[in-house]
């Protein structure tokens, strides 16, 4: 049997197994109510914070921040790093309530009030210091997340850096539209 055919049977399998996991097991329990809450809240209060003068040049630091969250948790996952437990949506590995909602409104929070390097660098770290050793063990401790070959240690300089690129990147598209 071509390699390919195999690859696709098991991913048939792992598609049907998938649905009815989250069906049986996750689908409206406590914990997924818990990830809908989740979902929600952080946007409400973003909405009441964001400076909407700066509303486009704030959602594009958010949209390259969430790109490159969304990029390095499908190789997490694909790779077999880590997992979630408790999915918001079939199908989908990673944690789209943490990735979309909790780091990214977090980011872009930090994006807003700390606009000159120093301080959002300073900010970062300290964000990336609590993803790493509070958020992601409360993250094990509550179901939601299973590092399978990571370490908390590991997460850090990733938390630390990834903002930093995408600031880096709003700072240049703005830059270029200036002329």
């Amino acid at each position: 049997m071509e390699l390919w055919t195999q690859v696709m049977e098991l991913r048939e399998q792992a598609y049907i197994l998938q649905l009815q996991y989250f069906k049986n097991e996750v689908l409206f329990t406590f914990r997924w109510w818990v990830l809908i809450l989740i979902a929600i809240v952080p946007w409400y209060i973003w909405w009441k914070l964001v400076d909407k003068k700066q509303l486009v040049k704030i959602t594009m630091f958010g949209l390259f921040n969430l790109v490159i969250i969304l990029i390095l948790d499908e190789m997490g996952t694909y790779t077999r790093l880590w997992d979630y437990k408790y999915p918001i949506l079939p199908y989908v590995d990673i944690s789209l309530t943490a990735d979309i909602t909790v780091f990214t409104v977090t980011h872009i929070l930090i994006y807003q009030y700390f606009p000159k390097w120093q301080g959002f660098i300073i900010a970062n770290i300290i964000l990336a210091v609590i993803l790493a050793f509070v958020m992601e063990p409360l993250g094990i401790w509550a179901g939601y997340y299973v590092p399978l070959n990571w370490e908390h240690i590991y997460s850090l300089p990733i938390y630390a850096s990834k903002a930093l690129v995408a600031k880096w990147l709003t700072e240049i598209v703005f830059k270029m539209a200036k002329g």
